[in-house]
């Protein structure tokens, strides 16, 4: 081989090797993707050793949205418990495939047995049909990777559990919001939080007292607002109205970012990462709204003028703030932060969704910019904890 072929090979093979070490080094030093569970030494070692030939893929997100949603419209869940299913499996999914990244350096193995038995957890008569949509997928190291998630999700369900109770009804009774047991959602704000520190930071300010003329006020906006509704207008009240047999309005906002996030092709680790942070925000958002509807226990409108004819049932539970307006503010201000591009639809889709209740006649002006305001709150709060 001539001289100077020779020394062109040997620069070639040496930047080559540069390369492949650089590329070793900087994979082997690179940060960890964030998991929402810690995860000891001890507990990741049963991955180090095992592998798998199968790759988290976009296609088995989807399929388990499919089978999510099922199941939480064909056990007519209603927004609160839904919210708690979404927040637990997103969750899950995320940490197994970032804890399967940060060992591997890559998503390996498969999502399917972490999610079937995770919704196990929440729905004990469909679990022997989702155990059976794995069992095609199964490997030692799937298996492992589920196994040490599902651990951590047990011990906070367990954790959550323990807390949970039942809120006092006001007296008297004349004065406050009175439903029909048993109440929705009473005990909802008692929930464990997922990213707030705590409920109590993030509760709606006290709404007029009872005798105060403001209702009268805020009644007849109502009441204006259901008189000159337009047919566009029911629409969205119909489309959002979520009640139990839907996908519920977190659901609605889940596939709505979805949408988004799958015909825009973002990276598989955002795709985790923006599905857990919204699905615990509006998690959050769910629990500090029911903590203020009980803290205020504040009537519904019909409950001041027996007369309303509302759109849809009224849902059993107290007026102020608006389950809708702080869950879809919630979910605004996330996917605001994440694709900033589509900020103003994410913020105007919130306000339909908030001002429907509105329409309807189910809920006052004041409960729609509370919860909107709350809910915001909630996120932001949640953003900057992902953050540090």
């Amino acid at each position: 081989m001539p001289k100077k072929q020779f020394l062109l090979m040997t620069v070639i093979t040496a930047i080559i090797l540069i390369c492949i070490i650089g590329f070793y080094f900087i994979s082997r030093s690179s940060p960890d993707l964030p998991t929402y569970f810690s995860y000891s030494e001890n507990e990741k070692k049963t991955l180090i050793d095992s592998s798998s030939k199968q790759e988290i893929m976009i296609d088995a997100l989807k399929k388990w949205d499919t089978i999510m949603f099922n199941l939480v419209k064909d056990n007519k869940l209603g927004d609160a418990r839904a919210s708690r299913v979404y927040a637990y499996l997103y969750t899950a999914q995320r940490d197994a495939a970032f804890l399967s990244m940060n060992i591997k350096k890559r998503f390996m193995g498969n999502i399917d047995l972490v999610s079937a038995q995770t919704l196990c957890l929440f729905f004990e008569n469909d679990c022997a049909d989702l155990k059976a949509q794995t069992v095609k997928f199964t490997d030692p190291y799937s298996q492992a990777l589920a196994n040490i998630v599902l651990v951590k999700i047990q011990a906070r369900i367990k954790a959550d559990e323990k807390n949970i109770h039942d809120y006092p009804l006001l007296t008297p009774a004349e004065q406050h919001w009175k439903g029909i047991p048993p109440y929705y959602g009473i005990e909802v704000g008692s929930w464990m939080p997922w990213r707030i520190d705590s409920v109590n930071k993030f509760v709606a300010p006290a709404p007029p007292s009872y005798n105060s003329s403001e209702w009268q006020h805020q009644l007849q906006l109502t009441k204006d607002a259901l008189m000159h509704i337009t047919p566009e207008q029911t629409k969205l009240v119909v489309f959002w109205a979520g009640n139990p047999g839907t996908v519920t309005p977190p659901g609605l906002w889940l596939i709505a970012a979805n949408n988004y996030i799958f015909l825009h092709k973002i990276p598989m680790q955002k795709v985790l990462l923006v599905r857990s942070i919204l699905t615990m925000s509006m998690a959050d958002a769910v629990i500090a709204v029911f903590n203020s509807k009980y803290l205020y226990q504040v009537k519904r409108p019909f409950m001041l003028d027996p007369t309303i004819l509302t759109i849809m049932p009224t849902p059993n539970h107290p007026s102020y703030p608006a389950g809708h307006s702080t869950i879809s503010a919630a979910a605004a201000t996330v996917l605001s932060y994440y694709f900033p591009d589509q900020s103003r639809y994410w913020l105007q889709t919130a306000d339909e969704a908030s001002m429907g209740r509105i329409w309807g006649g189910i809920h006052f002006t004041i409960d729609a910019q509370q919860g909107m305001i709350l809910g915001k709150k909630v996120s932001e709060a949640v953003i900057a904890k992902e953050k540090n």
